[in-house]
């Protein structure tokens, strides 16, 4: 039995347009009958998808738009060239994602190509990071995690070039999914982490929950089931907050995913009915397939088959219709081991040969595995001898490739976390210096200030005793002045007196000449 544990956010592995209902729409239109110019209508247009709540009409806007920025690109100005170049790009973009949704993912990378091409010549390099992280979805989702991270990487530096935050958490993110696709888990966990920072940094919730969400998913695969679940409910609590319908969905599943493993049956399947019910609200497809293929399993583990079978059948027929094909393996050998259970081995043995056949051809070694197990059964069955060996020598074969590659990522992870916790504690020893440095400076700041303020404090009280004093001394100048007012009029009176009493004595007593003739006339008489 086969059981995909790490479900696919379709919000990230495409286009990440998000749809939702807007009253906007119903304005824009008013709008668009009224617009003139081109570039206007390609304007409102290109709002009107990003705006539509109905996945089924904004192709006819995107289309819409597409012709108008096709008819117009071949200008020969220059900017308005550009201009409809860039929504021309958008509209091929638009299209690779539609094509995307609907599991025609040979048509989607073609969109996505010629998109590259246009965002090249003009110029566009935060459209053409978008759209490379795209692209490496769409491989990543085929299973070619090679390819995936050649585009991804080609995001990053684009995006790290232009300087967006938020384009560089979601590289990184994607990185790290395609690494831990490829087992790489120290990669893996570095990307991871290298996201959830950014994405802290910028506040993007929705963003740390698919972060935390795969990180779980590595706590899980080493086995550290508490970790896991506690990093689960983490992101299961920030899609609440944001209200994230998918991520509420993805973040269900993979708890139920662990009570599954845990053979807590009955848990498993209540988180997994959860989970579809918030997949199918949404119409995710991806999710759903998933979901349905999971509560199969879970009706094995009961042993109803025929309720196992409904659920496996439902969900092989959303798996071929999005291209899913890791997921068409999966279910396939799944069905098929539902008939060889009934002893219905013809069956058994065609729906195990297409998943043989659709894991060969992705190169996925745990279907080859499932799926030849179970024809080695069949055909022993069958008394095939011939046939038997053959399944049974390949069934080994990717026995001991994935026993290697998993004694591989046990060593990798054991190492990952090692050096992990190393750093975590060289930075716990690097944030208690700093600590103490800061500690230190805030000690001599303080010190600095109360310093300040004694100072302040001693001017303050200077300037008060030398107030005092410049008002004792303004008290004692007036009183100098009024005693020398008082001395001066004194003064005055005395020499006023002088004065008069030398009038008198003026008057009463004969003056120098007088006197002088009267002792003349005397001389003169002798």
């Amino acid at each position: 039995m086969i059981k995909k544990h790490h479900i696919l956010f379709i919000s990230l592995i495409l286009n990440q347009l998000v749809f939702s209902q807007n009253p906007v729409v119903d304005s824009l239109k008013k709008e668009l009958t009224k617009a003139t110019h081109d570039t206007t209508r390609c304007a409102i247009l290109n709002q009107m998808v990003e705006e539509e709540g109905d996945p089924a009409l904004w192709p006819q806007y995107n289309e819409e738009m597409r012709v108008i920025a096709e008819k117009n690109n071949r200008s020969t100005i220059p900017i308005l060239k550009n201009t409809f170049s860039k929504y021309l790009a958008i509209a091929i973009g638009n299209k690779g994602y539609e094509y995307a949704m609907n599991g025609k993912m040979k048509e989607a990378i073609d969109s996505y190509a010629k998109c590259i091409v246009i965002q090249k010549e003009i110029n566009d390099k935060s459209g053409l990071a978008t759209t490379l992280s795209s692209m490496g979805n769409i491989y990543r989702n085929m299973g070619d995690s090679d390819n995936a991270i050649k585009y991804y990487d080609q995001s990053l530096t684009i995006n790290r070039e232009i300087k967006d935050k938020d384009g560089e958490a979601i590289a990184l993110y994607f990185l790290g999914w395609a690494y831990d696709n490829k087992g790489d888990v120290t990669k893996a966990l570095e990307y991871y982490n290298s996201s959830l920072k950014i994405q802290e940094q910028n506040n993007n919730k929705e963003g740390m929950a698919h972060a935390i969400n795969n990180i779980a998913y590595i706590y899980n695969n080493q086995g550290d089931v508490k970790t896991a679940i506690d990093y689960y409910q983490r992101s299961l609590k920030l899609y609440e907050e944001i209200q994230n319908t998918k991520g509420i969905a993805a973040a269900l599943n993979n708890i139920g995913n662990i009570y599954y493993k845990k053979a807590d049956i009955t848990k498993a399947e209540e988180y997994y009915n959860k989970s579809y019910q918030k997949f199918k609200s949404v119409d995710d497809k991806i999710g759903i397939g998933y979901t349905l293929n999971n509560l199969g399993n879970v009706y094995v583990k009961k042993d109803d088959l025929n309720k196992a079978f409904d659920y496996y059948t439902n969900s092989l027929a959303i798996r071929q219709e999005i291209m899913d094909m890791q997921g068409v393996s999966v279910t396939s050998s799944n069905i098929g081991e539902i008939y060889f259970k009934q002893n219905k081995l013809n069956d058994a043995k065609e729906k195990c040969l297409y998943g043989l056949k659709v894991a060969q051809e992705i190169g996925y070694p745990e279907g080859i595995k499932t799926a030849s197990g179970l024809l080695y059964k069949i055909f022993e069955k069958q008394k095939d001898g011939m046939n038997a060996f053959r399944m049974h020598k390949l069934y080994i074969q990717m026995r001991d490739s994935i026993n290697n590659i998993a004694t591989q990522k046990a060593v990798i992870t054991q190492y990952a976390k090692y050096t992990y916790e190393k750093k975590a504690a060289a930075d716990s020893i690097r944030v208690s210096e700093e600590k103490k440095r800061t500690d230190l400076q805030l000690k001599q700041e303080r010190t600095q200030r109360y310093s300040l303020y004694g100072g302040l404090v001693l001017v303050l009280i200077f300037s008060v005793v030398m107030f005092n004093r410049f008002r004792v001394t303004q008290k004692q100048k007036l009183v100098i002045e009024e005693q020398k007012k008082i001395v001066d009029e004194k003064q005055k009176e005395i020499i006023d007196s002088i004065n008069y009493a030398r009038r008198i004595q003026n008057s009463i007593l004969p003056n120098e000449g007088y006197i002088s003739k009267s002792i003349q006339r005397l001389r003169k008489k002798e």
